[in-house]
C-alpha cells in the first residue's frame, strides 16, 4: 500500500480503501480510496506492507504507527494463501514535525523512473533475545507515570522504547502474517462447522483472540462505526 503525505495526515492508500491518521489528535479513520483526493496536497512518500498498530509509550509523547516496511514470503499454505515473515517496520510519529527519512521502497505509480536498491537484511538471534527486549519495553512503559518530566528523560526514555521495539521486529526473525489465511487456528479448527459459519466475516473476526497479540493497537480501528472500510484495512 502506499504511503502518503499531507498537511493534517499521513494516509494508508490501498485500492479502493484508504486509512487517514490525523497528525494533531493521532485519530484513525477509515474512508474511500478516491477520498484521497480531497487531502491537501498529498506527496506519496512510499510503500508500506501492512499496519501492526498504533502505540503511545509516553503520556507526553506523540501517537506513532507502527508499519511493515519489508517483508518476504516464506512459504504458502493450500497453493492459494502466502505466508510473509516481517524483516523491517517503521515507526512513524503522528505529528506536525517533518518525517525522517525512511528508505521506503519505491512506489511505481509515484517514482517511476527511480530506481533504488533493495536489499534485505535477514539477521536472527535467539528467543531469550527476543523475550528480553519485550520485557525491557513492558518494563519502561509500565513504570511512566501521567506527571510532568523533564524533556530530556522523556525523550531519553522513548527513543530506547523506539530501539527496542525496532530490534523486536526487525532481528528476531519472530513476526508472521498472511493477508488471506488465519494463522492463529489450526487447519483442523478451521474445516469445523463453527468455524465455517464466519467465513463471511473480516479476516480479523475470524481469528482465535488468543493469538491476537496486537489487538489492543489497533483498537480504534476495530472500534470504528464506518463499515466497510475499517473491517477491510
Amino acid at each position: 500500500m502506499q504511503l502518503f503525505q499531507s498537511e493534517d495526515h499521513y494516509i494508508l492508500h490501498d485500492g479502493e480503501f484508504s486509512l487517514w491518521c490525523c497528525r494533531q489528535s493521532g485519530s484513525l479513520e477509515a474512508k474511500k480510496g478516491d477520498e484521497i483526493c480531497l487531502a491537501w496536497n498529498p506527496v506519496c512518500i512510499g510503500l508500506v506492507y501492512g499496519l501492526i498498530g498504533k502505540i503511545k509509550v509516553h503520556p507526553d509523547d506523540d501517537w506513532r504507527l507502527i508499519l511493515i516496511k519489508q517483508k518476504s514470503v516464506v512459504g504458502s499454505v493450500l497453493d492459494d494463501h502466502q505466508i510473509y515473515k516481517v524483516n523491517k517496520v517503521i515507526i512513524l510519529p503522528l505529528s506536525d514535525a517533518d518525517p525522517q527519512e525512511f528508505d521506503l521502497d519505491l512506489c511505481n505509480v509515484h517514482h517511476f523512473g527511480i530506481r533504488k536498491p533493495k536489499t534485505i537484511s535477514q539477521t536472527g538471534i535467539q528467543q531469550k533475545q527476543l523475550q528480553n527486549a519485550w520485557k525491557t519495553i513492558k518494563s519502561g512503559m509500565d513504570n511512566v507515570k501521567p506527571k510532568k518530566k523533564d524533556v530530556k528523560d522523556k525523550e531519553k526514555f522513548v527513543r530506547r522504547i523506539m530501539e527496542e521495539l525496532q530490534k523486536m521486529f526487525t532481528d528476531s526473525d519472530s513476526f508472521y502474517y498472511s493477508e488471506t489465511f488465519d494463522l492463529t487456528t489450526s487447519l483442523q479448527r478451521q474445516h469445523s462447522e463453527g468455524y465455517q459459519s464466519n467465513k463471511h466475516l473480516p479476516l480479523w473476526q475470524q481469528v482465535d483472540p488468543r493469538f491476537f497479540w496486537n489487538r489492543h493497537m489497533l483498537d480504534e480501528l476495530i472500534q470504528a462505526d464506518r463499515e466497510p472500510e475499517a473491517s477491510t484495512m
